[in-house]
């Protein structure tokens, strides 16, 4: 967003998910905010995820009071290298937006499409992965003590506003 004096400034970085969540955000969060996002598919540990993260977070020049991050809905990886590039993640956030409040978020939960339209059943495979995401996430709020925003409980409240594809809302 354009950098306006007297204004607060939010960093929402994530992928198709978080996203979709731009167009709500001055609801939510009130006016009182300059919002930029960084939305990429690029799993965490990806070679291209972090120079391309690192120039985002350049980008404005500008510092971040607040920068909300989510990157779990993308990867093969195991748990281990998740959170080894979940690490290397918030090292650069610190690095460059020291004084930047952290809010990580947890991975929505995928839902099998139902022949009624329904989301019953979560998507077996891929609810392996996130749910390992999710473990590291909460664990990593808990060692820095940042915030978390729990989108996977979340999302379990609002299975049936997904779209056809059982993943986005």
């Amino acid at each position: 967003g354009l950098y306006e004096k007297g204004k607060k400034r939010l960093l929402i970085v994530g992928d198709s998910i978080t996203g979709g969540i731009n167009s709500v955000i001055d609801e939510v969060i009130g006016r009182g905010w300059t919002v930029d996002s960084f939305t990429t598919s690029l799993p965490i540990n990806d070679r291209d995820f972090l120079p391309t993260f690192r120039n985002a977070l350049l980008q404005s020049g500008l510092p971040y009071d607040v920068i909300h991050f989510n990157n779990g809905g993308h990867g093969l990886e195991t748990p281990e290298e998740y959170e080894e590039a979940y690490r290397e993640a918030i090292a650069l956030i610190k690095e460059l937006h020291s004084g930047a409040k952290i809010v990580l978020a947890t991975s929505t939960t995928s839902f099998v499409p139902e022949p009624d339209g329904t989301f019953i059943k979560p998507l077996k495979k891929w609810h392996m992965y996130t749910d390992d995401r999710n473990r590291v996430c909460r664990k990593l709020c808990e060692e820095f003590g940042f915030s978390l925003n729990d989108l996977a409980e979340y999302s379990l409240k609002i299975k049936d506003d997904h779209v056809s594809d059982g993943i986005h809302y």
